[in-house]
């Protein structure tokens, strides 16, 4: 469950976009971690295994472990069962899931392989019914999580409302 002496095996799983916000805070964690001696994967979902990615292609000189996974678009249970084979091999100590694909898809897969599941809940923005029912779906999973943290006040307190502890 854990690398050497006094360190942590982490996986971070994230469904990454071209840059952002939750792409930054992922790969600061991601470096401050294994900066600090912990043993860090990330699990990125992306559209191809080799798609370069701006933040998260310097992970990996940095010590991070980088996994691509690649289902095909909306195959969320075959992204689930890759998620749970990763947590198989890594046998991470903690699953840390950002953003909402990440909480939904990742998260279910933690919860699965026994792995503790911690969130990071970078923000909500509304938008079209479809985004709205993302939303609905990521907050349910939240709900389940072992831990959540929120990146503002408004954030928390609106998870609270929605009932996440």
């Amino acid at each position: 469950m854990s690398g050497s002496a006094g360190s942590l095996r982490v996986v971070l799983a994230c469904a990454p976009a071209p840059f952002g916000g939750l792409e930054s805070v992922l790969a600061g964690l991601a470096l401050g971690l294994a900066g600090r001696g912990h043993e860090v994967h990330v699990a990125a979902t992306l559209d191809r295994d080799d798609q370069p990615h701006a933040v998260l292609d310097p992970l990996d000189p940095a010590g991070v472990t980088l996994h691509r996974l690649a289902p095909p678009p909306r195959a969320y249970f075959a992204e689930r069962r890759a998620l749970e084979a990763l947590l198989a091999r890594v046998r991470p100590a903690i699953l840390h899931t950002h953003g909402y694909r990440s909480d939904i898809v990742a998260g279910w897969a933690g919860r699965r392989a026994g792995v503790p599941v911690v969130s990071t809940a970078h923000g909500f923005i509304g938008g079209d019914l479809r985004n709205r029912a993302y939303e609905w779906l990521q907050c349910r999973a939240l709900r389940l999580a072992d831990r959540v943290v929120a990146v503002s006040l408004p954030i928390r307190d609106r998870l609270r409302r929605a009932g996440v502890p």
